[in-house]
C-alpha cells in the first residue's frame, strides 16, 4: 500500500483498500511511521490526500520519520509545502488539500460531540 502511495495512482489505491477491507488507513504506516495520507501530502499527490480524508484518515496525527527531529501533521505538511512553493502551480494544489483539511477539522470535532451525547 505504501508504495502505491508514491506512485500517485488514486485507482489503484482504492483498488487495494476495497480488495484489502481489513486494511486501517490509519494503522498502515511506513518505517518511519507515516500514514497514507502523510505520504500523499508529501509526495503532492492531492487526489489521494483528498481520498484518505474522505475515507476517514486522521488528519491531526504526527508523523515519526527518523530522519527528522520534527513531528509534522498533515497540515504542517502543507502549510510547509504552501510556504515553498508560493510562487508557482504546486502552491494550487497545496492550498486545496489545505481547504480540506481545513473543512474536516470543523467536522471532527462535531462528530466526537454527537458521539458522546448520543452515548
Amino acid at each position: 500500500m505504501m508504495k502505491l502511495k508514491k506512485s500517485g495512482d488514486l485507482s489503484k489505491f482504492k483498488l487495494v483498500l476495497q480488495n484489502y477491507p481489513d486494511i486501517d488507513i490509519n494503522d498502515s504506516r511506513n518505517e518511519h511511521q507515516q500514514t497514507p495520507l502523510h505520504l500523499a501530502i508529501n509526495n503532492q499527490h492531492w487526489n489521494i490526500a483528498c481520498y484518505c480524508i474522505e475515507q476517514g484518515a486522521y488528519i491531526d496525527i504526527s508523523e515519526g520519520a527518523v530522519s527528522s527531529p520534527i513531528l509534522r501533521t498533515p497540515f504542517e505538511n502543507v502549510m510547509e509545502l504552501i510556504i515553498k512553493h508560493r510562487n508557482n502551480k504546486e502552491y494550487v494544489g497545496a492550498m486545496g488539500i489545505c481547504k480540506v483539511i481545513l473543512k474536516q477539522r470543523t467536522i471532527y470535532p462535531m462528530k466526537r460531540i454527537e458521539y458522546a451525547i448520543v452515548y
